[in-house]
């Protein structure tokens, strides 16, 4: 069987951070305050595995285009999690991480969204020492049967191992 191919992705890095913001500000996330935006990065599922942010059981080949949106602040997970959270008291977190699948274009859609109460979840991603250690590491040495990957290529921005931009 032939794989699949799509047109190259160009990165949109403005307007994903403005539908990250907007999509909190929708579902009604914010606690209090403004979000921050405190990174960005191109990814592909085994740089995010590597960085601790796992989407699931992905071959180590796969080329799939993602970005990730890190926005700090002072949020309520429940509504950002559907189903998790969903009853009783806020569910606090300062950093979400929006993930969006670029296998169909840009700015692609929301696919993964990342939570952590203290940023420690994306302390190696956004390569800052100054958040806590985390707790818990995610540890993925995937194997077959794989999750579905299809490959495209990415365009726009810098093609080389992604790093998260720290937004100044």
């Amino acid at each position: 069987m032939e794989p699949i191919t799509f047109p190259p992705v160009t990165v949109d890095r403005d307007e994903m951070i403005a539908i990250a913001l907007r999509h909190t500000a929708q579902r009604e996330a914010v606690l209090s305050g403004s979000p921050e935006v405190v990174g960005t990065t191109q990814a592909t599922p085994p740089y995010l595995n590597a960085m601790g942010l796992s989407i699931g059981n992905m071959s180590p080949a796969c080329l799939r285009p993602m970005y990730l949106v890190v926005l700090k602040g002072n949020f309520d997970g429940r509504n950002l999690v559907a189903g998790q959270f969903n009853q009783g008291k806020p569910y606090h977190v300062s950093y979400v991480g929006y993930l969006f699948d670029q296998a169909n274009g840009t700015p692609g859609s929301i696919t993964a969204t990342f939570l952590s109460a203290d940023g420690s979840a994306f302390r190696k991603i956004l390569s800052d020492p100054s958040l806590p250690e985390p707790k818990q590491t995610l540890e993925t040495d995937p194997k077959p049967p794989y999750v579905q990957c299809i490959d495209v290529t990415i365009t726009g921005g810098d093609e080389a191992t992604p790093v998260a931009t720290p937004i100044p």
